[in-house]
């Protein structure tokens, strides 16, 4: 199973994601802020995550865009799952791994990360954001 970072200030919708993918068996580890997701990948655990899971907007200097250009600069084979109640911004070349718009379905997001770490449950390919 996976080691998943779950980036999201919504308190509820965080735990409700983490508590889902704990269910299926991933480790999880919470950030309610970019911010606190930076401080999260510059620690010795970033070496264990295996998949990320990020609101686009967060509280802070870095919100979900700004953390996945972050993660793409400093971890490129990390991939980045990004949801949001707003359209998809344009991702200007940024890598993402799938975007789903809230509300979504968390065991769409738990097969994700599933396929993501190769136990093929899920057949979406990896989306290239362009911008």
């Amino acid at each position: 199973m996976a080691y998943v970072l779950v980036v999201e200030d919504e308190i509820l919708l965080r735990s409700w994601l983490a508590e889902r993918l704990r269910d299926e068996g991933h480790d999880v580890v919470e950030a309610a802020s970019g911010d606190e997701a930076k401080a999260v990948l510059s620690s010795p655990i970033a070496l264990s995550i295996d998949v990320v899971v990020t609101d686009l907007e967060l509280p802070g200097s870095c919100d979900g865009v700004a953390l996945t250009r972050h993660i793409n600069a400093r971890f490129p084979a990390l991939p980045v799952i990004v949801a949001s109640g707003r359209p998809p911004p344009t991702w200007d070349g940024l890598t993402i791994a799938g975007f789903y718009q809230k509300p979504y379905d968390p065991d769409a997001i738990s097969r994700r990360v599933a396929a993501l770490c190769g136990d093929g449950t899920d057949t979406a390919q990896r989306d290239q954001g362009r911008g």
